[in-house]
């Protein structure tokens, strides 16, 4: 089957192996090789080597991408990029 509907109301389309998150009004917000939802409401999208993540609307959260990106239990991103951590809250600000 190549369409499922999320908890957020959007839906997901795979096409020639590609993952693809349509709002409500059938509109693609988002697509990559893989995309997770996330508890927050955010998605996790993987295209080719690194991972970014998105708002809710589809928009890319900037600073927040590395070759691992996890979402940790107090809110906040946890990325690694060459062998560095770093940590970003949902607006893409650093924190320590």
């Amino acid at each position: 089957m190549d369409w499922q509907e999320l908890w957020n109301g959007c839906h997901v389309r795979i096409k020639l192996d590609r993952v693809s998150v349509y709002n409500r009004r059938d509109d693609r917000i988002i697509w990559g090789d893989e995309v997770f939802l996330l508890g927050n409401g955010c998605y996790k999208v993987r295209n080719g080597s690194f991972w970014h993540v998105h708002g809710p609307d589809g928009s890319r959260i900037g600073s927040v991408w590395g070759d691992f990106v996890d979402l940790m239990p107090n809110g906040l991103f946890h990325c690694r990029r060459a062998g560095m951590d770093f940590y970003y809250d949902v607006r893409g600000n650093e924190r320590r």
